[in-house]
Parts: C-alpha cells; structure tokens; sequence
C-alpha cells in the first residue's frame, strides 16, 4: 500500500491481502502444493515416480493420465518484410505515375497557353486593322470636310458676285419695270 493511499485511508483489496504470487512452474513440471490443501492425485503420482519431467523420454507412471502438453496455437507468420528491390520498384511505378500525370497536365496547359497565344495575336491583328481602318475613315472624313469647306466657300464666291450683279442691276431692273407700267397703262388708256 502506497503512502497516499494510506493518508486518504483506502483499505487493502484482497488480493492485496494475499501478498505477491508465487513464480510460475516451468512447463511439464507440477504445480507446488497449496499450504493447508491436500496435493492433487496427478502431484503426488509424479512425486512417488521421482521423475524429472525436463528431462525427454520419460514415460509418465503407470496409471497417470498421459502428461498434458499444450499446444499453442499456430499463430499466424509474419508478413514478409518486402526486399529493397520491391520497395524501389513500388516507389519508382508511384514515381512513374504521378509524373506521367504532372506531363499530361502540363501538356493541357501547354495546349491551353497555345491557344490562348494564338487568339490573342489574333485580337492584336484585328485591333490593327481596326486602328488602320479608322485612320483611313479619319482621312477620308477631314478630306471630305475639306472638300466641303472649299464648295461652301466657292458658292459664298458665287453668292457675293450674283448680290453684287443684283446690286448693280437691280436700279436699272427696277426702272425699267417702271417704265414698262407707265407703257401698259398708257396703251390701256387709248
């Protein structure tokens, strides 16, 4: 019993009580006789024939029950430890496939980064062409609005020539409509 189970007042468990237990008999050999009990039939056969059971070849006494002899079971073998050779082998195939995998991945991506190459140079191409098409639209539009600005200023020409002309005629016109009014009412009057 310990010093704390003694402090916090624990009793003794009955087998406890009975102290430690005697070493076991070796295989083959009686089990030692209990104080106070009679010894069983089979010890004290084995005692009157003074026979040493470690000792092979011994027949048991006349009248004995033939000796026990356990037997364990078989127990199962152990598996066998795998040779370097195998280890290699599993670890170069794991080796094997996942590197087949990471290269047929690689190759997806490879592919992928192809074409993502391809389209984008055709989208550059395309911009190209756009900006070129717009720069000639630009051109053509500041040429047309030239074109126009130069007609507009031809026909301003033209329109400040013909008031000039009006100007000039225009009296002359003016008088003569007159006269011919005093000549339409003159001949109406005869």
């Amino acid at each position: 019993m310990s010093f704390l189970d003694k402090i916090l007042g624990k009793k003794k468990t009955p087998f406890e009580e009975l102290g430690p237990l005697p070493p076991l008999p070796e295989m083959g050999a009686p089990p030692p006789p209990s104080p106070g009990l009679p010894a069983p039939p089979a010890v004290e056969a084995w005692e009157r024939a003074e026979l040493r059971p470690e000792e092979p070849g011994w027949p048991p006494p006349p009248g004995a029950p033939p000796a026990f002899t356990p037997e364990a079971p078989p127990r199962p073998a152990p598996p066998p430890k795998p040779a370097i050779e195998d280890i290699e082998e599993v670890a170069g195939a794991l080796v094997d496939e996942k590197w087949e995998a990471f290269t047929k991945k690689l190759g997806e991506v490879e592919d992928w980064r192809k074409d993502a190459s391809a389209e984008i140079t055709g989208v550059k191409e395309q911009v190209r062409k756009l900006e070129k098409r717009l720069g000639n639209m630009e051109t053509a539009i500041f040429g047309k609005i030239e074109e126009y600005s130069k007609g507009i200023e031809g026909v301003s020409a033209e329109i400040k020539a013909l008031q000039r002309v009006f100007q000039n005629i225009m009296p002359a016109f003016t008088q003569n409509v007159k006269d011919l009014r005093q000549i339409v009412e003159k001949g109406k009057k005869k």
